[in-house]
């Protein structure tokens, strides 16, 4: 088996951090295995970490102190050592060049960085002094994986050699590997490392055991960039709730369309307006209503007023809802940004994303008031006496600005409060997976959101109270009126946006396609070595899209029913989050060494 000390030669010379705890590693595994025979008792001390029972120290071995009191570094790094790795016949290591100031100034991270690297120094020079001493044919030292593969043995090119921190299912742990712009390692002593179980899909490598993520690679580190350190949980937070309203406002905004009331209010405010108070403002509103062909055509002489009132308040709660959301999102936003805690990448997302809300409103108000027209002017090529309705084109710029805001929202909390790209995949194999995987859920999210778009001509046309057949529509698997239009879609091109069997016939193709593209994604990612994070988070899309099909193919079968019609627009809602928490999870660093 090929010797350890062979492949870890490079990283042993560099003596870096993650050398000395890769070499930790190697004789820990062989001391439990019972093949430490062959290996200097030295090394195995130092390796183990084990001071001597008695608390006391030879005066020899204690470290000596300048006039000053303060210690020198090299004095603090040998101090540190086992009993073992300081016998009087070592030769004596070579310390790195260390400053000469005072060390009260140099306290915390750089002063433990150079104790560090100079421990590090004193094992690797046993190592290679073992090395050195004893036949290749010889080396005892030799390790595998638990897959039976040759360990993995970090490279490191300087000594900004970081341990990631991986921070999935319950359990912290750190592994060896590069940044480019990693921060040096801080730790107190060595403790025993052990094979990370964390990534069941990643070669496995030596891992440090820590009580907590390093600085550079936590969610905070990120987080940083887009807020002021220490405002990360409140601003996405406020952020989280923020897309729990405009996820509770798009449901509502669905219920209001299938239940009717969307043109029961016939003007409209931007400070908006009370419910009517008295019986004579009930009668006056619900004249007005009937000037209006919604009322002419399908509830002429069969409304009473009763009923009007049900379909008003609706209509009215969801505009105020609407502007409940915007002042909550508003005022926020206004005090993070008086206090200097939103850095301006953040701050220029969240500036547009309110224009796009507060636009969001007139939007609505151009929708309703589409519907307040005879149909024939949005639809002509439907013919006379059409159901009044919403302009579907305008209905689904409506629904377009909600999905952007929301999806906005969605974006930036997870930014905040998830953890960065280094602290999820935690080695170089899972970030390579993750980026193999992203390039292909990418076009699957894409396959989503144009269902998503597709559906606002679905209901802006009622096609879904056509063909409520499954999986043929009616008799036919692909209607002819759709084929009639395929041969001429440029002079026909209206009709994938009017006809009811077009439309619903585009809407359920897209939909077989979400659902083969996620399943598609997902069943790559098993073939790779991805981290326990973006595993979870790709098995989620297959169940997410194939449960949506089946709650939409129930909503066509019984007749759009209003409850599953507003369950199948929100789950879309909740399809598109599941795409956009796949995707973030699967983003991966910039640079990796």
């Amino acid at each position: 088996m090929l010797s350890l000390l062979q492949v870890a030669s490079p990283c042993l010379k560099r003596r870096s951090f993650s050398s000395l705890s890769t070499c930790a590693t190697v004789i820990r595994s062989l001391s439990a295995s019972g093949s430490e025979k062959g290996i200097p008792a030295k090394l195995h001390r130092a390796a183990s970490g084990k001071l001597p029972k008695s608390r006391k120290q030879n005066t020899k071995d204690q470290p000596s102190r300048p006039k000053g009191g303060q210690l020198t570094q090299e004095a603090k790094a040998r101090a540190r050592l086992p009993a073992a790795m300081k016998s009087s016949g070592a030769r004596k290591p070579g310390f790195p060049k260390l400053p000469a100031e005072d060390l009260q100034s140099r306290r915390g991270l750089r002063e433990n960085q150079a104790v560090n690297q100079a421990t590090a120094g004193l094992f690797c020079e046993e190592l290679e002094s073992y090395k050195a001493s004893v036949p290749p044919s010889q080396h005892k030292l030799s390790w595998t994986s638990s897959q039976g593969r040759l360990g993995d043995v970090p490279t490191c090119t300087d000594s900004r050699s970081v341990q990631k921190d991986s921070q999935v299912s319950g359990v912290r742990s750190r592994r060896t590997g590069c940044l480019e712009d990693a921060r040096p390692v801080q730790c107190n002593r060595l403790r025993a490392p052990r094979i990370s179980r964390v990534f069941p899909r990643c070669k496995a490598t030596a891992a440090l055991e820590t009580p907590f993520a390093d600085a550079g690679t936590s969610s905070s580190a990120v987080a940083g960039e887009l807020v002021t350190p220490g405002w990360e949980r409140a601003v996405g937070l406020w952020l989280a709730g923020t897309c729990g309203m405009l996820y509770s406002m798009i449901a509502i905004g669905g219920y209001t369309r299938l239940s009717g009331s969307g043109l029961s209010m016939t003007d409209w405010r931007l400070e908006g307006r009370r419910l009517p108070l008295t019986e004579d403002a009930w009668v006056k509103e619900f004249e007005e209503y009937k000037k209006y062909p919604e009322y002419q055509r399908l509830h002429a002489g069969k409304m009473e007023i009763d009923e009007f009132k049900r379909i008003y308040f609706v209509e009215w709660f969801h505009r105020m809802w609407g502007r409940t959301a915007g002042l909550l999102f508003a005022l926020p936003l206004g005090y993070f940004a008086a206090r200097g805690v939103l850095r301006a990448r953040l701050g220029a997302r969240l500036t547009g994303l309110f224009g796009l809300g507060l636009s969001q409103a007139f939007v609505g108000w151009w929708m309703v008031r589409s519907g307040l027209d005879p149909p024939e002017t949005h639809t002509p090529s439907l013919g006379q006496h059409q159901r009044p309705r919403v302009s579907p084109y305008r209905l689904a710029s409506h629904w377009t600005a909600a999905l952007t805001i929301y999806a906005g929202c969605v974006w930036n909390t997870l930014s905040l409060l998830r953890p960065s790209p280094a602290a999820i995949h935690g080695c170089a194999e899972a970030v390579a997976a993750a980026a193999k995987v992203r390039t292909l859920a990418i076009p699957a999210t894409s396959a989503v959101l144009l269902t998503l778009l597709s559906g606002p001509f679905v209901a802006g046309n009622d096609a879904g109270r056509a063909y409520n057949t499954w999986p043929k529509m009616l008799d036919d698997w692909v209607p002819p009126e759709w084929s009639a239009v395929a041969v001429q879609p440029l002079s026909r091109w209206r009709a994938f946006f009017e006809e009811t069997p077009v439309v619903q016939f585009n809407h359920r193709m897209l939909a077989y396609l979400s659902v083969a593209s996620s399943i598609g994604v997902w069943a790559y990612s098993m073939q790779l070595p991805l981290s326990a994070a973006a595993a979870s988070a790709t098995s989620l899309l297959p169940i997410m899209t194939a449960a949506q099909m089946c709650l939409g193919i129930a909503t066509l079968m019984l007749y759009v029913p209003i409850e599953l019609g507003v369950a199948h627009q929100a789950g879309g809602v909740a399809v598109l989050t599941a795409q956009l928490f796949v995707l973030h999870t699967l983003r991966t660093p910039l640079r990796i060494a």
